[in-house]
């Protein structure tokens, strides 16, 4: 059997994506849990606002910040679906896209603490090995509290980084500390239509924010 091509997702609203975003992308590539990462921006999320940009603008910027990264790509596959969107969809429309693919959802310890609210979450890691990784307001015992409610009673390592279905079997989890996110986009936007120029976004992305008039940009 062909070994298969470790692929991250990484979800969320990226209105807009900020160098936090990318710098995640690159802190999990570096640590060889997966090949790949597949930014998917969520079209209409049944638990959260509707975005500030539409769409198309969201994934526009995406494919802009992940251009020079050959081990990055962006996935529409949530506008394609029916809404609301719900995460256990696009895992399996991704699954039955790429067979060769073995799926690691990626997200934050905030998610991971809500998990239990979202759509069939229990399915989740049937199709999906998981990365979480830890956030500001989120203490480490919090997480890990919230990883051992999880659905099939995982066992952790010594030092409680990766957690398996059974002892000694292949990590479904793996718990990613010491990453600090530096940039909010909910900040970014603020600064975006108070007229501040905002720290975290690449100069490519913020061209594009200023051309087509988003998040009530001001001239300088």
């Amino acid at each position: 059997m062909a070994k298969k091509y470790k692929t991250g997702v990484f979800g969320g609203s990226f209105d807009p994506v900020h160098k936090g975003h990318i710098g995640l992308a690159e802190f999990i590539l570096g640590k060889k849990n997966v090949d790949k990462i597949i930014f998917l921006p969520s079209a209409c999320p049944p638990h959260k606002q509707k975005a500030a940009a539409s769409f198309s603008h969201r994934l526009k910027m995406l494919e802009i910040a992940v251009g020079d990264y050959p081990a990055m790509e962006v996935s529409p596959v949530e506008e394609e679906l029916s809404h609301p969107s719900y995460t256990i969809n696009s895992l399996r429309t991704l699954a039955l896209r790429q067979p060769e693919a073995e799926l690691f959802f990626i997200l934050g310890a905030d998610s991971l603490l809500d998990l239990s609210n979202w759509y069939k979450y229990e399915e989740i890691l049937n199709i999906a090995k998981m990365i979480v990784v830890s956030r500001p307001g989120i203490s480490e015992q919090e997480c890990l509290r919230a990883i051992r409610g999880l659905p099939g009673n995982l066992v952790a390592n010594y030092d409680q980084t990766l957690w398996s279905k059974e002892e000694g079997g292949l990590a479904a989890l793996w718990y990613l500390r010491s990453f600090k996110v530096e940039f909010s986009s909910t900040d970014i936007r603020i600064h975006l239509g108070s007229g501040v120029s905002p720290q975290g976004l690449e100069a490519e992305v913020l061209s594009y924010i200023e051309r087509y008039d988003l998040y009530g940009v001001k001239p300088k």
